[in-house]
């Protein structure tokens, strides 16, 4: 099942980037918020972690390949939080991510000065940092995290003049620590991302 999803996920970006490629991008910009996130454990693990916030920033590029398709790519840095505290024991994993979404734009109402757009698409991550705090001590467990993923992303867009305001579900499909971790305590990305944005 993990490459089944893993595959329609590559194929799908392939597919976007390849239609995007010679297309002239219409605009681009930057944005940045914040990310609340949690995992979803393997149905035999039992953890109980919390929902903890992260930061999201980054930019935007806007292509228009055809004339019923508009494709939104972007660079991300998002902060991924696994908050295993309990008991007054203060544990956190913080994965630091390259996070690459490739969206499908469609237009729901187009106003004079407000737009407003529901977008739906695959993301590639790459980890930058991973570190672990256990009671304000910090260790790097990059050898114990997986060193890239994948997520399906749909997200819902107001722009009011130049400035752009989104709402998006990131659900991963792949898992976030190594093999060896991950056939004991298998978990993947849940998060809701909240960001503004500001296109030149």
């Amino acid at each position: 099942m993990k490459h089944r999803y893993l595959s329609l996920t590559m194929i799908v970006m392939g597919v976007l980037l390849a239609g995007a490629g010679p297309a002239r991008a219409q605009d681009w910009g930057i944005k940045g918020g914040v990310n609340f996130g949690d995992v979803a454990w393997g149905e035999e693990v039992v953890l109980d972690t919390k929902l903890a916030m992260g930061a999201v920033g980054g930019m935007f590029m806007r292509f228009q390949p055809a004339k019923v398709i508009s494709l939104q790519l972007e660079a991300l840095v998002s902060q991924v939080i696994v908050d295993f505290s309990s008991q007054g024991a203060d544990v956190t994993n913080t994965l630091t991510n390259l996070q690459v979404p490739v969206l499908i734009r469609y237009t729901v109402f187009n106003g004079s000065s407000v737009r407003v757009r529901a977008q739906g698409g695959a993301s590639f991550e790459v980890v930058l940092f991973a570190q672990e705090n256990v009671s304000g001590a910090t260790q790097d467990i990059r050898e114990t995290v997986a060193p890239w993923g994948a997520s399906f992303v749909v997200a819902g867009e107001v722009e009011w003049n130049r400035w752009v305001f989104d709402v998006r579900y990131v659900l991963g499909v792949t898992d976030i620590y190594q093999q060896e971790v991950a056939a004991d305590f298998p978990a993947r990305q849940r998060a809701v991302q909240v960001t503004a944005g500001f296109r030149f």
